[in-house]
C-alpha cells in the first residue's frame, strides 16, 4: 500500500525521575534506557526490514551512574533503506513509530501496545484502525503463541524464530560496544547453550 519501505523512524521514552539506587539507572542490574526500552524499536525495525543492516552510527547519553539514559542510532540496512531509533529514560516524548514509503507511511502511536494505526498514502485522505485491546490483553497473542510452540514441541517459534532473536540482539550488542557499555559479571557471562 505504502510502495517500497525507505525508512523507519521509532522512539520510546519514559518520563519521570529515578533515583540512583533503581533499577533502571543500576549497572549492576544491567539498568539503562536500551535493555528495557530500547529493544522496541530495534524489534520494529527489523519486522519491516528483516535483515541484518550494513552500518550502524549511534550516539549516547551517559547517567551518573554509568548507564545509557538516552540514545539514537542511525541504522543502515543497504539498498537506501534505513532507520532512526531512539530510547531514553526520564524524558518526556511520543512513544510512535513510522515506516515510510514511497507512496505514503504508516504511523503507529504508542506502538508498544499499539491501539490505532494510521495510514496515510499521497493525495489521499488519512485512513485510522483502532483496536481495543484491554490492558490485561497486552500478552494474549503472545502467551496463546508459545503455548501453541510448547504443545507441539516446537523449539523455537515460526513467527519470531532464533535467527531473528540474535539479529536484534547483535544490533544491542553493536551500540553497548559503540558507548563502551558493560554490564556486571552475572550478565556478561550469560552464554547461550543448545
Amino acid at each position: 500500500v505504502i510502495g517500497n519501505v525507505h525508512s523507519v523512524n521509532a522512539n520510546f521514552s519514559l518520563p519521570g525521575s529515578f533515583a540512583d539506587t533503581h533499577r533502571l539507572m543500576n549497572p549492576v542490574t544491567a539498568g539503562g534506557a536500551l535493555l528495557d526500552l530500547g529493544i522496541y524499536p530495534i524489534s520494529i525495525a527489523d519486522v519491516v526490514f528483516n535483515k541484518a543492516p550494513e552500518h550502524i552510527k549511534s550516539f549516547v547519553h551517559k547517567s551518573t551512574t554509568g548507564i545509557d539514559e538516552r540514545s539514537t542510532a542511525l541504522v543502515d540496512y543497504g539498498n537506501g533503506q534505513f532507520a532512526s531509533l531512539a530510547s531514553a529514560l526520564q524524558q518526556s516524548g511520543p512513544t510512535e513509530a513510522c515506516i515510510n514509503g514511497e507512496l505514503g507511511y504508516i504511523r503507529i502511536p504508542q506502538f508498544v501496545g499499539a491501539q490505532s494505526i494510521e495510514l496515510h498514502i499521497s493525495d489521499q485522505d488519512p485512513k485510522y484502525f483502532e483496536y481495543n485491546f484491554s490492558d490485561d490483553e497486552n500478552f494474549k497473542f503472545e502467551i496463546a503463541h508459545v503455548t501453541q510452540c510448547i504443545l507441539q514441541k516446537q523449539t523455537q517459534s515460526s513467527v519470531l524464530p532464533l535467527s531473528t532473536s540474535l539479529r536484534v540482539m547483535n544490533i544491542m550488542d553493536t551500540l553497548r560496544a559503540q558507548w563502551q557499555l558493560q554490564y556486571s559479571n552475572a550478565v556478561e557471562s550469560a552464554e547461550l547453550t543448545n
